[in-house]
């Protein structure tokens, strides 16, 4: 995936983001549940995007020093209005390797932007304290499967969604394992209703989460109505899937 285009989507998308990323906000208070005990001192956050998941661990670990990543200078300045006594980094969470060790680095819906997740989990072993958790969400490839099916039958020409590309649960599995020797993964499926398919669409404008977007040019009026129109036949409603893994490893 391009980096940079992921990146300038974001940061586009940093103003309006909170009001459309309610799958996001469900998915890390989920994600915090999977962690035992409130023990955590020294917390690393990759992909802390407005603040949503940092804040959220602030309130679980009062105590904790907790440093915050994320490559969008818009995204880390929302967040920096939001929450204090929090140490924001405006850095590509991919490739960070900072001179501490933690005793938690987490993300919430990040891993699958990354070009290099095997590198980068690596990287995150090596930072984390003997004992150290691992804690993290990442979306899979059945997230917009309805979409990404609609506007295949919409044209010939294949026109894929970044999410056709996100790792599966058995790359996840291998990733993981030539790593870390203790880990888990709960697969699981959010289902949530648009009323239309712009609706849809403007959620994933607005949350940054159109990858490369669609190849070739965008969609006119004509094929928008024709691509709800195919949606509904096949699904009924304008019914969208997010595919989530959380996953929990330690050093």
């Amino acid at each position: 995936m391009d980096k940079e285009t992921i990146q300038k989507n974001f940061s586009k998308s940093a103003a309006h983001y909170d009001n459309y990323a309610n799958i996001q906000k469900l998915v890390a208070s989920e994600l915090l549940t999977k962690l035992d005990g409130t023990g955590y001192s020294n917390i690393l956050e990759i992909g802390c995007g407005t603040g949503i998941y940092t804040s959220l661990l602030q309130n679980r670990f009062p105590q904790a020093q907790i440093r915050a990543i994320d490559f969008s200078p818009e995204m880390t300045n929302i967040a920096k209005a939001k929450l204090d006594n929090i140490k924001f980094i405006t850095t590509d969470g991919e490739l960070a390797i900072l001179d501490e060790s933690f005793d938690l680095i987490s993300s919430n819906a990040c891993f699958q932007w990354f070009e290099d997740l095997k590198a980068a989990l690596a990287r995150y072993k090596f930072m984390l304290e003997k004992d150290g958790a691992l804690l993290f969400s990442i979306f899979g490839p059945l997230t917009y499967f309805e979409l990404h099916a609609s506007l295949q039958e919409l044209s010939k020409k294949k026109l894929p969604l970044a999410a056709s590309a996100f790792i599966d649960k058995d790359e996840l599995i291998e990733l993981l394992g030539e790593t870390f020797s203790d880990f888990t993964i709960e697969e699981k499926i959010i289902t949530e209703k648009h009323p239309t398919l712009k609706s849809l669409l403007s959620k994933i404008k607005y949350t940054g989460t159109r990858g490369n977007g669609i190849e070739g040019q965008p969609l006119g009026p004509m094929a928008l109505r024709k691509l709800e129109k195919i949606y509904k036949s096949n699904f009924k409603k304008i019914t969208a899937s997010h595919h989530i893994f959380y996953c929990k490893a330690k050093k």
